[in-house]
């Protein structure tokens, strides 16, 4: 594990891996915690990953030199960021201004193609 950090509404936790993924877990109350997702596409080390305000998306930083977006609800990847020449081994969502506009999040990392590449791996 390389990384793990928690939704803002506390409901999920998401780890980053060097085997290129990144683990959804869902948290039944207490310290009962299930695995729900194995979030697969990278190519490389899965660094680091930052939830929406709203806790619905996941970006996801790779050194494959590309950013992901994650439906945390489905499981299933919503863009791929691919612009990057370097891999990208942080990243973060700044979407807090955008809700309060009415408007969606938007991944850091900067620009890039779209696709959608990636998938998961339902679990239980």
């Amino acid at each position: 594990m390389l990384s793990a950090r928690i939704s803002p509404d506390a409901r999920v936790l998401a780890t980053t891996s060097s085997d290129h993924s990144t683990r959804l877990w869902h948290c039944a109350g207490g310290l009962d915690w299930s695995l729900a997702f194995t979030l697969q596409g990278h190519q490389r080390w899965v660094w680091d990953a930052a939830f929406s305000a709203d806790s619905s998306y996941l970006v996801t930083a790779s050194t494959d030199c590309t950013a992901k977006l994650w439906s945390v609800a489905s499981g299933a990847c919503v863009r791929t960021y691919a612009a990057h020449s370097k891999g990208v081994t942080a990243c973060a969502l700044g979407d807090e201004f955008q809700e309060e506009q009415g408007g969606g999040g938007g991944a850091g990392g900067g620009g890039g193609g779209g696709g959608q590449e990636g998938q998961a791996t339902p679990e239980g």
